[in-house]
């Protein structure tokens, strides 16, 4: 680690010792599920504690309306099915609420006509909200947050019998603010702008006017280059390019077929650019011309998400992501087909090919053989062809730059046992020769040693319990003396910690038939294994999965069999000192051993499939969560929690600034810059992974809730760097530190 990341741990760790650590929320897990039906004129809203987009309702191509909840988390669509929900409807509004930390749905068109009632969303169930003096009924509205310290609120656009009325929501009623200066309009749409505080309404009954509202009244905005007439279109402001978009909708000349970015140079003054909606990549519109579409913004990956709408076609399901900074559109991933029900598979992520692939399992009655990738886009069966033969209990890991090894298993329980390596190629399983190999096995453990490109095997059983310890290159296997190391076993776990270099092993099953508790490092340069004092241990197991979490620097393990037909969903990190363990504060995958456990790199999520739950009289199952341990982050943990932007888009040779927003009024900000985009994930113990830190803003005095500017110059030659800066919060009292989300972007020109 250099000397300025040396100094930024130190300087944060020193307030630690005086100091206590907030309270973190627990991780996420979320369940892959179909893509919702096709529909046009819904509702999506950003939810920004858990970083997903809801979707409530909307119109299907034959007239019928959806009353149905879904989420989607950026790699897949999870369906909710709550016990009390809104009707079915369409042209309703929705929007976040940060002061409750739920979305807050108005109004609508259902079979009994236009609706007046307001709904709340709090990640798992809708309530309904009462109140002496609702809006009237109204089936053309629009909703948004108004981040505006220190009166945030949600601004209700209305119209009801061709009257326009705006609404302020004051976290129990809704509170009329005006009902004239805009003439009415349906399908029009809304977005606030905090780079002039205010906010803007665009088209709507096939006009071109845009309004501001500055939370007394409406006014004209002055417009240069205007899309022109439109309604049922959609309009969210980007951040980091400092924009309004405007995605969609109905023209005079048919559905829309651009995107148009307004900047506004005064508050009352715009320019409009269009950008054809054009993906490089296949050469078509994408996607395609709508109305009644969705989009939210996505303000911790800076791009923009479109669900649905109606084309040429009719209702569409698809689901597309506007990488802003570049101006063009990109699908985005979809759950696919899942791998059938299994367990006793093994899976490895493809550094590669930026992908998991998962191999063999055993499906209740035999041993599998069938290969499965899973990437952005979801699971794909992939059939080879060079083969290889069914087995359980394989071990998988990436060799570079061969792609994944797969060395040995069974084909069935208590043999034969099997001892080939493989290395998945696009022709398939191809036999990798070796000079000399290790015994035939299975429930053996293996992990890459990325500092060194090789691939660690540990332990295993094969008609004996095995405690030797082999490394695997390109040129094969290479068996490696150890003394003290751990005790033979089988179907234990391990990872490789790529931040201190070491190889960490945990738990496993004895020749004695019970797991032993223990905790095991291997230190490859060496060749030495040692156990280190580890203050806190999980519960010992066997059959669990365990996997390196590279953006946070910790090894993360999951589930298992504990003994006495008690199998476990429980979730524990080790960061090189000691072992703690997760509280999640949503549904957890159901218990499990044996399951396929992987961390996809490139999405920075953990991926678990399968397993077995044997509690209950058992179950064989076959489904896949994604965990996301970024989200276990103390930022919003409670209304009014500490904030931080970046005021402009950052560019090579120019000065961009940094606002925070923080409760007390004390705190920091870090800035650093890498190769590649990174964030500083400031966990719940202030580590900081091996980046450049060239800035430290100054401590902040200022009054609690006002929000600072902090300027920085960025030198030039950085184009398509990483820029990465976090907010770090003294918060009174308590005297605890509170932690923003990191800002992430690339350096443009």
């Amino acid at each position: 680690m250099d000397t300025s990341s040396r100094s930024l741990r130190a300087l944060l760790l020193a307030p630690c010792l005086a100091l206590s650590v907030c309270p973190a929320q627990g991780p996420t897990w979320a369940a892959g599920s179909p893509r919702p039906a096709a529909r046009s004129l819904h509702a999506m809203a950003w939810q920004a504690d858990t970083g997903r987009a809801l979707v409530f309702g909307g119109l299907t191509t034959a007239g019928g309306s959806l009353g149905d909840t879904y989420e989607f988390d950026g790699h897949g669509w999870i369906q909710h099915l709550p016990t009390n929900a809104p009707t079915p409807r369409y042209r309703h509004a929705m929007a976040w609420d940060p002061a409750s930390r739920r979305v807050l749905l108005f109004g609508g068109l259902d079979s009994s006509g236009p609706r007046n009632d307001t709904w709340a969303w709090d990640g798992e169930q809708w309530t309904q909200l009462t109140m002496p003096s609702p809006p009237p009924a109204a089936s053309w509205s629009a909703m948004v947050h108004r981040d505006l310290a220190p009166s945030n609120h949600l601004l209700l656009v209305t119209n009801s019998g061709g009257s326009m009325q705006t609404w302020q929501w004051t976290g129990s009623e809704w509170l009329l603010r005006n009902t004239g200066g805009l003439p009415a309009r349906s399908g029009a749409a809304v977005a606030h702008y905090r780079g002039t505080s205010n906010t803007y309404l665009y088209g709507g009954g096939g006009l071109a006017d845009m309004w501001r509202w500055d939370g007394t009244s409406w006014t004209t905005v002055t417009q240069t280059g205007s899309p022109g007439p439109l309604s049922v279109h959609s309009m969210v402001w980007a951040t980091h390019l400092n924009r309004l978009v405007v995605v969609g909708g109905f023209a005079a000349g048919g559905y829309s077929t651009q995107t148009f970015f307004a900047s506004l140079t005064t508050a009352s003054q715009c320019s409009w650019t269009a950008q054809t909606n054009v993906d490089p990549a296949v050469g078509q519109f994408v996607p395609t011309p709508r109305e009644g579409t969705a989009v939210v913004y996505h303000d911790r990956k800076w791009e923009a998400w479109l669900f649905g709408g109606s084309d040429s076609t009719g209702a569409r399901n698809d689901l597309a992501r506007l990488t802003l900074a570049a101006s063009h559109w990109q699908r985005a991933p979809i759950e696919a087909t899942q791998p059938p029900a299994r367990h006793y598979a093994d899976m490895a992520y493809d550094e590669a090919g930026e992908r998991c692939v998962l191999f063999g399992g055993w499906n209740g009655t035999a041993a599998l053989g069938d290969t499965w990738v899973r990437d952005r886009h979801g699971w794909q069966q992939y059939v080879p062809a060079i083969a290889a033969s069914p087995r359980i209990l394989p071990g998988l890991a990436y060799l570079p730059p061969l792609g994944v090894a797969m060395f040995g298993g069974a084909s069935a329980f208590g043999g034969p046992y099997l001892g080939d390596t493989r290395v998945f190629t696009p022709a398939g399983w191809q036999p990798l020769a070796s000079v000399q190999n290790p015994s035939a096995r299975y429930g053996h453990a293996m992990a890459l040693d990325s500092a060194r490109g090789r691939i660690v095997l540990f332990g295993g059983y094969g008609g004996a319990y095995l405690g030797d310890t082999w490394e695997l290159s390109a040129a094969g296997w290479t068996a490696v003396p150890t003394a003290n190391g751990p005790l033979p076993r089988s179907s234990h776990a391990m990872a490789y910690d790529r931040r201190r270099n070491r190889l960490v092993l945990f738990s496993g099953q004895l020749a004695n038939g019970f797991p032993i508790l223990d905790t095991w490092e291997y230190d490859g340069a060496t060749g030495t294994w040692y156990e280190p004092p580890v203050l806190t241990l999980p519960p010992a197991r066997w059959n669990h999965h365990m996997a390196y979490d590279e953006a946070r620097g910790v090894v993360v393990m999951t589930g298992g069999y504990l003994w006495n037909n008690t199998f476990a969903n429980d979730v524990w990190e080790y960061n090189g000192v000691t072992w703690r363990q997760r509280t999640p504060t949503t549904a957890l995958p159901r218990t499990r051993e044996a399951a396929a456990f992987a961390y996809d790199r490139a999405q920075a999520r953990f991926v678990l499939h399968g397993g077995y739950d044997g509690t209950g009289g058992g179950a064989l199952l076959g489904d896949t969560w994604l965990y996301d341990a970024m989200t276990d982050v103390p930022v919003a943990a409670y209304p009014g929690a500490s904030k931080l932007e970046l005021t402009a888009y950052p560019s090579s040779g120019q000065t961009f600034g940094v606002q925070f927003a923080n409760a007390s009024g004390f705190g920091w900000v870090l800035v650093g810059f890498a190769p590649d985009p990174i964030g500083l994930p400031l966990s719940f113990e202030l580590l900081c992974p091996a980046a450049t830190v060239v800035g430290f803003g100054g401590v902040f005095a200022d009054a609690p809730g006002n929000p600072a500017t902090l300027q920085f110059g960025l030198p030039g030659g950085l184009v398509g760097h990483g820029f990465t800066c976090q907010g770090v919060a003294l918060e009174l009292p308590g005297f605890c530190l509170r932690l923003t989300d990191p800002l992430v972007v690339t350096i443009g020109p």
